[in-house]
């Protein structure tokens, strides 16, 4: 079934997969380090709300809104973290490996892993920006929705590929 979607669809359902994987490994380090502060800021939010006296809910959702920021700030980091390490060192996350695909650079040299932690840390800074900063996220979306070929703008950009693995029995 995999292997029939298409490569926009796998792109997708990497991105989900990986960020699943993401969401059970902070859920986790929040049941065992109560960290990040993602999960208490869902809770003091609904908190906030019940609030009654206008004063004290501005008051309480001041304080919510500068720790919306930090609590982003940990998931991208988490996020880059994952995305960064699992490419440098494997050429792929949990979703890719799941569709058999690998993350190469677009030349050959012997300094490949030099250049993958030097390049492919940064496509992964670039891809969270973008979605931080939506603008660059739209255009991005667009020209992987609307291209025909089969790479991204970070690919690109970056001057890397995501190549279908070929598994051969024997």
């Amino acid at each position: 079934m995999m292997h029939k979607m298409s490569f926009k669809n796998e792109k997708i359902f990497v991105l989900s997969i990986d960020l699943l994987i993401l969401t059970v490994f902070l859920s986790i380090t929040y049941v065992l380090f109560e960290y990040p502060h993602v999960f208490p800021y869902f809770k003091e939010l609904e908190t906030a709300k019940e609030i009654i006296d206008p004063q004290k809910y501005m008051v309480a959702m001041d304080a919510l809104n500068q720790k919306f920021d930090y609590v982003v700030f940990e998931v991208a980091l988490a996020y880059f973290l994952y995305e960064s390490l699992s490419l440098i060192l494997f050429r792929q996350t949990v979703g890719r490996r799941l569709f058999h695909q690998k993350v190469y650079l677009d030349f050959e040299s012997k300094y490949d892993v030099l250049l993958r932690i030097a390049i492919l840390p940064v496509r992964t800074l670039v891809k969270i920006l973008s979605v931080l900063w939506v603008l660059p996220v739209i255009i991005i979306g667009a020209l992987f929705l609307l291209g025909k070929k089969d790479r991204t703008l970070l690919d690109t950009i970056f001057l890397t590929e995501t190549r279908r693995e070929v598994k051969e029995h024997g």
